[in-house]
This record gives C-alpha cells, sequence and structure tokens, in this order.
C-alpha cells in the first residue's frame, strides 16, 4: 500500500498545488492581504476550505483506484502475503480452484466491484455537493400580485399614444 501511496501522491500534490494558486488569484484573498490578515489566517480562513473540494473528490477517485491496485498486485502475488487475506488473494486462491468450485471466484470479485462502485458514487455526489451543482435555486413568489400595468401598444413602436 506504500507503494501505491507513492505513485498516486505526486498527482495529488500537483492537484493541490494548482488548486491552491487558483484560489490565491481571487479577488477577496487580495482584499484579506490588504486589511492585513496574517498568512496563516488566510490559509486556513480562506485558502484551504476553497481548494479542498477537487482534493476530496480526486481523494476519494484514488481509494477506488488504490483498492484496485491493491488486489491486482495480491491477485499476481506481488501484494500481501499468506497469513494476511486480500480480496485479490482470495481471487487468486478461487481461480486456481475455478474447475473445483468456481462459485467461489463470485464473492471477493463482487466485493471488490461494488467497493470501487462506492468509492465512484460517493466522489460524484461530493463533486456534485461541493461544487453546487444540483441545488436549484429557488424563486419566491410575491406576497401581493399587484395590479398589472397596461401599456400602449404605440410606444413599443416608436409612436407616442398622443398621435
Amino acid at each position: 500500500m506504500l507503494a501505491i501511496g507513492i505513485v498516486t501522491a505526486p498527482s495529488l500534490f500537483r492537484l493541490a498545488r494548482g488548486a491552491a494558486e487558483s484560489v490565491s488569484t481571487e479577488t477577496y484573498i487580495e482584499a484579506c492581504r490588504a486589511i492585513g490578515c496574517s498568512q496563516w489566517r488566510l490559509l486556513w480562513r480562506h485558502v484551504l476550505p476553497n481548494a479542498a473540494s477537487p482534493l476530496l473528490v480526486q481523494l476519494s477517485f484514488a481509494g477506488g483506484l488504490a483498492i484496485v491496485a491493491e488486489a491486482s498486485l495480491s491477485f499476481l502475488g506481488l501484494g500481501v502475503q499468506a497469513p494476511q487475506t486480500s480480496w485479490g488473494s482470495m481471487v487468486r486462491d478461487a481461480f486456481d480452484n475455478v474447475y473445483v468450485a468456481p462459485i467461489n471466484i463470485i464473492p471477493p470479485a463482487l466485493m471488490i466491484v461494488l467497493t470501487v462502485l462506492a468509492f465512484s458514487t460517493f466522489g460524484d455526489g461530493l463533486r456534485d455537493a461541493l461544487e453546487g451543482t444540483t441545488k436549484v435555486s429557488k424563486v419566491k413568489p410575491l406576497k401581493k400580485s399587484r395590479k398589472p400595468v397596461q401599456a400602449d401598444a404605440g410606444q413599443y413602436r416608436g409612436k407616442s399614444s398622443a398621435e
């Protein structure tokens, strides 16, 4: 798992740097600097909350990727060893006995699929919630309806009503 973390870390670092740079160019950051906010207050109160949403989404998708990578390495025999279990090693054991009991391959493979699907669905929902794409703005109706104003049709054609 450490090797998977080392491989995926640079992309997360790049994303964090890009998100922080895009937030730091906003006008409210310049306003905070102008009124004398400290660097720590600026980072913790303004930059981090606004740059965290893409990181959280990417981490949820990276979780599914890590599970698939670990299961693949364990299936090939490069992951966790015999006393410990993982879904990849369980699939490998079931694959070795596929002619004896073919049904044994379904539970660990299904759990891998469902867990990765859960991480992906969670990441989609988190992205929608943090970016506000699922929020629908509601228009409040007027309390009292006003009497409609009737316009003279001649005003819209460039003529006055006196003509």
